[in-house]
């Protein structure tokens, strides 16, 4: 995460956490990522992922990012 966006992600550390059966083993994604313009906020931006999948996306987008980061 580029560090411009890291504040607008942090949770809340006083907040009381409770465990999610259902969400086990998944990681948070947002769909359009911070630094494309996806808001943290939006609950339609958010997906749970398993590894594999968060991996593969993980690669994909660092790859497009470089891409987009050669060309200014």
């Amino acid at each position: 995460m580029h560090r411009k966006h890291l504040e607008a992600a942090l949770i809340n550390v006083d907040a009381e956490l409770t465990p999610d059966a259902e969400l086990k083993g998944k990681i948070k994604w947002y769909v359009a990522p911070l630094i494309f313009g996806g808001s943290p906020m939006d609950e339609s931006n958010i997906v749970w992922l398993d590894i594999q999948k968060h991996c593969e996306l993980v690669r994909w987008w660092n790859v497009k990012y470089e891409e987009l980061s050669a060309k200014d």
